[in-house]
Parts: structure tokens; sequence; C-alpha cells
């Protein structure tokens, strides 16, 4: 991306697309003319209003974290490893992947080999692991704000 505008025609341009094309969503281009709606697009969701799904969370989702992978890519490469504080890698502790994981790769990339991956159950286990604690973590939005900031502040 160019500059700051760009940016934001790509976040509101997805947004309005999004917010445009929802009522629509699953809808096959003969029904959508049946209902007059050919060429006359305009916010129909709600009272006239638009609104927005989970397409305009996920882009903005990938754009944050996009940009946080490639500003940090950008520094450590910059820095190399010993300008990234071990604070910051060595709480990192996944399992079957982790910083072994990370370090093979790296190992991997300068020798010009491929890398493996771990065991394909080990990783499907983990998997299914992290599933369950993304749906709690996303269940705990149900509980009322006061309380969220009760049970989960430092």
């Amino acid at each position: 991306m160019r500059n700051k505008g760009d940016i934001s025609g790509l976040v509101w341009g997805t947004a309005v697309g999004d917010s445009l094309g929802l009522p629509a969503e699953g809808i096959s281009p003969a029904e959508i003319k049946k209902l007059g709606w050919h060429d006359n697009w305009k916010h129909r969701f709600i009272c006239g209003r638009g609104m927005l799904s989970d397409d305009t969370e996920h882009t903005l989702m990938v754009l944050e974290a996009l940009t946080a992978a490639i500003l940090g890519a950008l520094a450590g490469a910059q820095l190399g490893r010993s300008g990234i504080p071990d604070e910051w890698v060595e709480p990192i502790n996944d399992w079957p992947k982790g910083k072994s994981f990370i370090k093979a790769h790296i190992q991997c990339i300068h020798d010009g080999r491929a890398a493996r991956s771990p065991f394909f159950l080990l990783q499907l286990a983990r998997n299914l692991i992290f599933l369950i604690i993304v749906l709690l973590h996303g269940l705990t939005r149900l509980i009322p704000f006061r309380m969220r900031k009760m049970l989960f502040t430092d």
C-alpha cells in the first residue's frame, strides 16, 4: 500500500460492498433481478440501513495481523535474532510446534532443505484443543462487560 488513503479506500470499499451486498447474500442473480434490485443497489437491510457482516470484520483482522507480521518480520530481519528481546521469545510454548520447531525450520531454510511438519495426528490434536480454547474465549463475549473486566484483568 502506498499511503493511508489506499488503506482507507480498501477498508471502506470492503465495508460498503459488504453492507450493500449482505441482503443479497445467497440469492441467485435471477432472484435479485426478480426483486428489482439489479442495477439498483442501495442499503436494504433494516430500515434502509446497511449492516456489516463478518466479511468486513475478517478484512480488518487480516489487515491488522498482516501489518503486525510484516512490521515484526522487517524489524526482525533488520535486527536479527539478537535484536529480539528474550522475554518476547521465551513465552512461546506451543505444542507440537514451538521454539524447536521454528529453529528447525530456520536451519532447513539455511541448508536449502524442505522443512518437515510435525506428525499429522499431533497437529490435529493441537488444532482441536486450540478450537476449544477459541470457542471458550469467544463465549466470554457473552459475559457482561463488568464481570469480564473483573475476571480477566491482570
